[in-house]
Formats: structure tokens, C-alpha cells, sequence
């Protein structure tokens, strides 16, 4: 027989009536084994917090930062170029330092100068259209880098600090999967179109060196 506690003698100095309520409220307790937990399991959390679409969230902000990449090194190879087209480490050595934006102003002005130089005619919309594409996928994807993500309840979230005076608190904004997809196809579509910009404009350039050279996989 289980020793008595406490709680037992203070329930036998209470009245007959109120100890045979008490007594069936003790019945009606939910043993140790199905009281509510304080934790949740980890397929619970990954259920309740949607950890796999933020998963997701975050493999495509890798594959963004990828595809940004590509494109700043496309810009960075024409300045180079227009830099010093014999040696392309004059390039190198000229842009280390510059910032995305710096690069695409750089770019346009060689570009300008370049064309005009050597009596090259343009399409001038389509070179500004595309250098401004760039920029803006620039600013797009600052946002996403200088951020601090965490799942919730209602999906993947996105909180930038801002401890800057006089303004407000940024707020937590969700992130979505789609959201990130677009700016991937943006930044891709980007890099394409400033190489096909450069290439198509300096074939002489660019493409003729490689054209001249035999093919190694030719039969002697």
C-alpha cells in the first residue's frame, strides 16, 4: 500500500461530502503519461513551423547568391576588357575594389566611349535597359542578404535591422518561396542579356580568338 501524503491527511479533515467530490475529481486526473507535454516533437515542430518550406527558402537564397555572382563577374570582365582588352589582369586589378553599382556605371561609360572611339553603332535603350535590370537586381538581392530569417506559424519570415535614428523599427515581412524564384529568373535573365549585350556588339573582340583556335577534339 502506497505511503500517505500530505494532501491524503488534509482530505481527511474535510467534511464526508466534500471529501467523496474531491475523491472523484483525483479519479478524473490525467495520469503523468497523458498530461500535456512541454515540448513538441520534432515532426510536431517541423509540421507547426513549415521547417521544410523554409528549408526551401533557404536553398534558393543560395542558388540566388550563385546566380548574382555570375553576373557581377560578367560585369566585372567587360570593364576589364575595355580596360586593357591585350591583358585582362590591368582589369583585374582596376575593379577589385568597386562596388556593383560603380561596376555598372563603369561599364556604361566605357561603353559609351568605346562604341563612339571606334564608330560602333548601338542600341542605346536596350544597353541602358539592361544595365539598369542589373542594378536593380543588385538592390533586390542586398534585401535578401542583410536580412535574418526564422521559421513561424505562418511561414518562413524576413527581419532586417535598422538601428539607424530617427527612423522606425523594421517590421518582420514574410518571405515566399515565389518571391525568390522571380528574383533568381531576374538576376539569370540579366546576366544573359548583358553577355549577349557585349558579344553581340564585339564579336571581333571576343569571340574571334576563340573561333580561330583549331578543335582539339578534331581528328588529325
Amino acid at each position: 500500500m502506497p505511503d500517505a501524503t500530505a494532501e491524503d491527511f488534509k482530505d481527511a479533515t474535510q467534511p464526508a461530502e466534500i471529501r467523496r467530490t474531491m475523491a472523484k475529481e483525483k479519479e478524473t486526473r490525467p495520469t503523468p503519461s497523458n498530461e500535456p507535454r512541454a515540448f513538441l516533437t520534432y515532426s510536431e515542430y517541423v509540421e507547426r513551423f513549415r521547417i521544410q518550406e523554409f528549408r526551401e527558402v533557404k536553398v534558393l537564397i543560395g542558388e540566388l547568391l550563385t546566380r548574382f555572382q555570375n553576373l557581377e563577374a560578367t560585369l566585372r570582365s567587360g570593364v576589364a576588357y575595355f580596360v586593357n582588352p591585350e591583358d585582362e589582369v590591368y582589369g583585374a586589378i582596376v575593379t577589385e575594389k568597386l562596388s556593383f553599382k560603380f561596376l555598372a556605371r563603369a561599364f556604361l561609360n566605357l561603353l559609351e566611349y568605346h562604341t563612339a572611339k571606334n564608330q560602333i553603332v548601338i542600341d542605346w535603350d536596350l544597353a541602358e535597359k539592361t544595365i539598369n535590370q542589373c542594378v536593380q537586381c543588385e538592390e533586390k538581392r542586398n534585401t535578401i542578404i542583410h536580412a535574418v530569417y526564422y521559421p513561424t506559424e505562418s511561414g518562413p519570415m524576413k527581419y532586417k535591422q535598422n538601428w539607424r535614428s530617427g527612423k522606425e523599427p523594421a517590421q518582420p515581412v514574410p518571405m515566399s518561396v515565389d518571391e525568390l524564384k522571380d528574383l533568381i529568373r531576374k538576376t539569370t535573365a540579366a546576366s544573359f542579356a548583358l553577355s549577349a549585350l557585349f558579344y553581340w556588339y564585339f564579336p571581333d573582340n571576343k569571340g574571334a580568338e576563340a573561333a580561330s583556335q583549331p578543335d582539339s577534339n578534331a581528328g588529325g
